[in-house]
């Protein structure tokens, strides 16, 4: 029979082995019970939903959102933190707020209607954690940090405005903390600054393609990036933050081996805010949830060969030897006696050549499907 180079099968824990991966552990302030999560490798991707500003200021409505997390089958639950003193200078604070998507007259008095305070965010931490889910949030200055910290968020989350803020970056690298970092409004350069800093203090990181627009137009998306990423980074796990409408793009994500996945969720993609256009309502991040399940599945491991699944076609539908003619016992076979038919369960289609010259070694009938032990094999 043929020979060739033979390929190693990886198996489900090798292929693991070649793959970043890092684990977040978080603690329940209340029952000090800990759970942990690895991320990347292998594993299921680590699905992030971002409530933004979705919430609309409302502690309830942060609650009911957490619900449809839970329900939905995501991993974590992530808010954003700000301390809008340290965030904007005074003109920042106080610059006209005329979009349609105010809260306030001013920037700064728009910002502190959207901000949950401390005790609020405890309360939505610990709901988070009796659901199940991991939780955390991004930390848009210093003061936000500290108290994260204070909370022992599993991870910090940096938003894509702060990739180039470096003071704020030494801060959470200082952390020890995991980080999980998008990369919109960024160039590859800023990328590999940020990675550098991240690695200079050995802080396991994930890298999120993500286009900082609402919502993102197709044409801007680029998820090519995250085979770049993976290529560049090797040693870090990456992943996808998508802020275009629907879901079908993050599968494309997922796809291209996206291993933590982050998307916007609301109750109402006409409310008032920038974020509920590109977010998923409930049903869509139930269906998000699902597909991404299906499609991790689908992407399997980096080996062909037969499938459990493909035996009945093989049976039905691949060739196999076939006589043209009557061969009686010890004729030696040459091609004018056979030729190839379905069905498949005799001698297959590919061995043809090696058929050839061998001797019958009982009688085979006319347009009949040549078995091994008909040439004594």
């Amino acid at each position: 029979m043929g020979c060739g180079h033979r390929h190693k099968q990886l198996s489900g824990s090798e292929y693991q082995s070649i793959m970043a991966s890092f684990t977040i552990t978080q603690r329940d302030p209340v029952t000090g019970v800990t759970k942990s999560r690895e991320i990347g490798g292998s594993n299921p991707a680590f699905i992030i939903v971002d409530v933004g500003s979705t919430h609309c200021a409302s502690l309830e409505l942060a609650k009911r959102l957490i619900d449809v997390s839970k329900i939905a089958g995501v991993d974590c639950v992530k808010f954003q933190k700000r301390c809008t003193q340290a965030l904007l200078t005074r003109e920042g604070r106080e610059r006209k707020y005329d979009s349609p998507h105010a809260m306030a007259p001013t920037y700064g008095e728009h910002r502190d209607v959207m901000e949950f305070s401390f005790q609020e965010f405890k309360e939505l931490q610990s709901y988070a954690i009796r659901q199940g889910l991991f939780f955390t949030a991004s930390a848009w200055d210093p003061p936000s940090l500290e108290f994260l910290i204070s909370l022992d968020v599993p991870f910090i989350k940096i938003a894509s405005a702060d990739l180039t803020n470096l003071p704020l970056l030494q801060l959470i690298a200082q952390t020890k903390k995991p980080v999980v970092m998008s990369t919109g409004m960024a160039s590859l350069d800023d990328v590999i600054r940020a990675r550098k800093l991240f690695g200079q203090h050995r802080t396991p990181l994930a890298i999120l393609q993500c286009t900082s627009s609402y919502p993102t137009p197709a044409s801007h998306v680029h998820l090519s990036v995250i085979k770049a990423y993976q290529k560049e980074f090797p040693d870090c796990v990456i992943g996808f933050s998508g802020h275009s409408e629907g879901y079908h793009i993050a599968l494309g994500a997922v796809a291209l081996g996206a291993k933590v996945l982050e998307k916007h969720l609301t109750m109402n993609q006409e409310a008032k805010g920038s974020d509920h256009k590109s977010a998923l309502n409930p049903s869509q991040l139930g269906h998000f949830v699902t597909n991404t399940r299906q499609m991790e599945k689908a992407i399997g491991l980096p080996n062909k060969r037969v499938q459990n699944s493909e035996h009945g076609c093989i049976r039905k539908l691949c060739k196999s030897i076939t006589s043209t003619c009557v061969i009686p016992s010890g004729t030696v076979i040459t091609a004018d006696m056979i030729t190839t038919k379905s069905p498949g369960n005799g001698i297959p289609a590919s061995s043809y050549y090696n058929v050839l010259g061998q001797k019958a070694v009982r009688d085979i009938e006319d347009d009949s499907t040549v078995m091994m032990c008909d040439i004594g094999q």
